[in-house]
């Protein structure tokens, strides 16, 4: 029978994938607030959890209408969410299914589109505000950026593409892509996965 190390040691092994995207009430995370969360979770490349959590932004937080406008919601509507506490233990109490933050070995890889300069960076300062520093118990750091990705996999064809936004990435590589949902988190991170998936497809070796 294997002990509790080597079934640690285990866990270790199966590739879990964290798709997130967050919307949140402006551009700068110490100053602005998240108001969405929501993604997938995969492991060993097969989805094991959806995740869609709305939040009330903190007291201090500032709130642009502009940021508002652009994924549809309003200040009357995101104030009217869970507590951004009651979401913040939500998201743990799904994501402590597939990782022990206990075991420093056990963690997911934070997949997002521009990730490593937007997402991560303001869910990690999302948890601070909640006075938690745990976030790098759950995540790899640094994240998977597939913005970053798409550019190298892409760097002979960028003739070819009007730019890098997620929707002319996904399009280009024959993603069917509904414009009208665009914004909504669960949909970016859904097309994140599948632009993820077929540059790994272009360059296996690479990924």
């Amino acid at each position: 029978m294997a002990s509790k190390k080597q079934l640690d040691f285990l866990k270790t092994l199966y590739k879990k994938n964290f798709y997130v995207d967050i919307e949140t009430t402006g551009l700068f995370q110490r100053v602005h607030g998240v108001h969405q969360i929501a993604g997938f979770i995969e492991v060993n490349d097969k989805i094991e959890a959806t995740v869609n959590i709305n939040v009330r932004p903190l007291d201090d937080d500032r709130i642009e209408d502009s940021a508002l406008e652009i994924c549809g919601v309003t200040k009357e509507k995101i104030m009217s969410y869970p507590t951004a506490q009651e979401g913040h233990d939500e998201l743990l109490s799904i994501m402590k299914q597939f990782v022990d933050p206990f075991n420093k070995r056990d963690k997911f890889n934070f997949v997002g589109y521009n990730c490593h300069k937007f997402d991560f960076p303001f869910l990690y300062e999302w948890f601070k505000k909640l006075d938690d520093k745990f976030f790098g118990s759950w995540f790899w750091k640094p994240s998977i950026d597939v913005l970053l990705i798409a550019s190298y996999v892409l760097q002979m064809h960028r003739s070819e593409l009007e730019d890098f936004k997620l929707i002319n990435v996904a399009k280009y590589l024959g993603i069917e892509v509904d414009e009208a949902r665009l914004h909504e988190s669960s949909y970016d991170a859904w097309i994140t996965r599948l632009v993820y998936k077929e540059l790994q497809e272009m360059s296996p070796c690479a990924l």
